[in-house]
């Protein structure tokens, strides 16, 4: 089988993927420039664990812990 097509289709995921990565941090900075008005201060236990109160964080670690649990879970069985 050729890999000329999937050559070509990684590397436009690629160039996709490092364009959305450019655009996220150029909007981010001006994002950052900008003071809204309606900003509020954080919270003192997010601002003090920044990493362990970020939901996004906390998905990542059930998700893998999931992950994990399901393959050893399906490596108990076979």
């Amino acid at each position: 089988m050729s890999e000329g097509p999937y050559i070509g289709l990684i590397s436009f995921f690629i160039l996709i993927g490092v364009a959305g990565f450019f655009v996220t941090l150029r909007i981010a900075y001006r994002n950052s420039k900008v003071q809204d008005p309606k900003d509020e201060e954080v919270a003192k236990g997010p601002r003090a664990h920044n990493i362990l109160m970020n939901p996004v964080f906390i998905v990542y670690i059930l998700a893998t812990i999931f992950v994990i649990g399901y393959i050893i879970y399906w490596i108990m069985i076979t």
